[in-house]
């Protein structure tokens, strides 16, 4: 996303904590960078008062208070459970009018039903003493989460008041006219008892644990994911083709009346392939080779609301990368090389390629090869190692189409060499796979379709190619004159798929075999027949 208005990128819209950031892209991002923004603290004394960390340990404090006060009171429950007298049977006794209930004696059994009970007390408020300090400091860190959060868990802690209301009415009754349970003293020294010393002492050491293990650390995660998000170079803008090549171009900068010609051409041509010129290019640069990479880069960013480039568009915006492409040429730049290196490492090459000739073993594995260094892998040439010659394997119009294929077969000798012969040369192996992959891919869904047209050995249509050279043309044509839906294609065209041509005309390799003798000018043309079979 780039706005235009304001001449800057989405990200530095975000990080700006901009209100403009349309809703539909971005506002949750926007929402999130606000939310660290008020967590994180500042430099000053004030920002570190007053920042989220803060404010969680308060948090933390009132919970653990909380929960030490809960603590607290169960151990005056065993304190006062011991001052009362162990007998067999347990009794419970009241003052003259009945008003105030008395624990005279409690049997063991029930001394020991209530010293478990309260063990399960002490357990559970522990457990909740550290889950819901560790759900302060992790659950959120909006600063009135916090605060809703902790009141949160002082509701929990008041659950047992609430099962209370459904005991019976005797208990109730009980319980209201009790008297207080006899307390022993306590350990004292001067005014401060044990129990409260360890109370502080626990307290403490639970906040510093918690401070440094807990806290800081999550501050330090957070600081570290706003730096991932917003430090840096913000003002830019980028988008990925189909072949995964990555565009990027600046923002935030005047433009030059070269970089505008550029970027309105560049937009022009990958909306309307068909208008493109290369040439026109060049004239306008001057030799700007920069400014021709940031237009393009600007022309793919602005098409963000495209759900994709077509290969075509795609092909079309490499070529207008290079202002002196004059046509098919390699295009493999340093910004395009770290790609290829990393898809070279993909396919285990050890050295690092620098050029389309450390490439060329690729060509056959890569459709993102292919787009870049057309050249190198034969897309220009009628008779090379690559067959697929379509601009969804890689091969832009300007290398495959019938300018380049049809001045290059002139010279080409009108002959045709036999199956021996073929298997060979570089290409015809090479071919026999790539036609045996495309058979799998067309019949793949129906077996039977696919063993009668290939075969029933191992190696399928690559087999029979191999071992009928040209013958394999005429099978092939004839084979699928029988399958109603793929009737009327012709290998001499390079047509494998209904309206779609994906080869290169065999005319070149087996102009027998595809009448280049008999041919009109148009069916040579078409089928890139030898142009010295015309004089024959």
């Amino acid at each position: 996303y780039y706005d235009k208005v304001s001449d800057q990128s989405l990200v530095a819209k975000v990080c700006g904590m901009d209100k403009t950031v349309p809703v539909e892209i971005s506002d949750n991002k926007l929402t999130l960078i606000e939310a660290i923004d008020s967590f994180l603290p500042t430099e000053d004394i004030f920002g570190v008062a007053f920042s989220g960390p803060a404010l969680c340990i308060v948090a933390i404090l009132c919970w653990s208070l909380r929960a030490l006060g809960e603590l607290n009171d169960i151990f005056e429950m065993f304190m006062s459970l011991r001052s009362i007298p162990w007998e067999g049977q347990s009794k419970v006794i009241s003052n003259a009018d009945n008003t105030v209930f008395y624990f005279a004696a409690i049997c063991t059994p029930r001394r020991l039903w209530i010293v478990l009970i309260l063990l399960i007390r002490i357990g559970i408020c522990v457990s909740l003493w550290k889950y819901g300090t560790l759900f302060l400091i992790n659950y959120s860190i909006e600063p009135a989460d916090l605060v809703l959060n902790a009141v949160a868990l002082e509701i929990v802690l008041n659950i047992d008041e609430g099962v209370f209301v459904m005991a019976p009415n005797t208990v109730k009754t009980l319980f209201q006219n009790l008297a207080p349970l006899p307390r022993p003293p306590r350990m004292t020294w001067k005014g401060l008892d044990l129990a409260s010393l360890v109370l502080s002492v626990m307290l403490v050491t639970w906040l510093l644990i918690h401070t440094f293990f807990v806290i800081i650390p999550q501050v330090d995660r957070i600081a570290s994911a706003n730096a991932t998000l917003c430090d840096g170079d913000l003002d830019f803008v980028y988008a990925v083709d189909p072949f995964n090549f990555v565009y990027s171009a600046k923002t935030g900068h005047s433009a030059t009346e070269e970089a505008i010609a550029l970027f309105r051409q560049a937009v022009s041509e990958l909306i309307s392939p068909e208008k493109m010129s290369y040439r026109n290019v060049s004239s306008t640069v001057s030799g700007t080779f920069g400014a021709a990479v940031q237009a393009v880069g600007e022309a793919v960013a602005q098409l963000q609301l495209r759900p994709s480039l077509t290969p075509e568009e795609s092909l079309a915006a490499l070529g207008a990368m290079y202002w002196n492409a004059d046509g098919c040429l390699d295009v493999l730049s340093m910004g395009v090389i770290i790609t290829m290196q990393e898809l070279a490492a993909k396919f285990g090459m050890t050295e690092t390629p620098w050029s389309c000739t450390d490439l060329a073993s690729l060509c056959l594995n890569s459709t993102q090869v292919v787009a870049v260094c057309p050249v190198t892998c034969g897309c220009n040439l009628p008779v090379a190692p690559l067959l697929l010659n379509s601009a969804e394997y890689g091969c832009r119009s300007d290398c495959s189409g019938e300018d380049f294929l049809w001045s290059t077969v002139d010279e080409l000798p009108c002959e045709e060499l036999t199956p021996a012969e073929l298997r060979k040369t570089e290409h015809w192996p090479s071919w026999a796979q790539q036609v045996n992959d495309q058979a799998i891919l067309n019949f793949g869904r129906y077996p039977q379709q696919l063993q009668f047209v290939c075969g029933t050995s191992a190696g399928g249509c690559a087999d029979m190619m191999l071992e009928m050279g040209c013958g394999f043309i005429t099978y092939w044509n004839t084979a699928l004159h029988y399958l109603t839906q793929f009737d009327g294609l012709d290998m001499c065209l390079g047509t494998l798929k209904p309206g779609e041509t994906l080869l290169k005309p065999l005319g070149p390799v087996c102009p027998m075999t595809c009448g280049c003798l008999n041919a009109t000018e148009d069916e040579a043309k078409e089928k890139r027949c030898p142009g010295t079979c015309q004089l024959a």
